[in-house]
């Protein structure tokens, strides 16, 4: 069988809840795709100005607060 090339991306929303007392996991997956210039260079560009936002770097910081004291606690 031979892989096909998609001419588009699309997403779709699908709705979720959560009704336990459990933690709910989100992953977030971002894939670099080969793109022709100059879309290449926008993707790079939006990618980083993704990565400079407030919203991001305040997740980013509780995360590593997260995983330190998670490792104090493991030791």
């Amino acid at each position: 069988m031979r892989a096909r090339r998609c001419s588009s991306t699309t997403a779709t929303s699908i709705p979720a809840w959560n009704d336990s007392d459990g933690t709910r996991v989100v992953l977030f997956l971002d894939v670099f795709r080969p793109l022709r210039r100059p879309a290449a260079d926008a993707n790079k560009a939006l990618l980083r100005a993704i990565a400079w936002s407030p919203f991001l770097r305040d997740a980013k910081r509780r995360h590593e607060a997260w995983e330190r004291r998670f490792e104090r606690l493991a030791r």
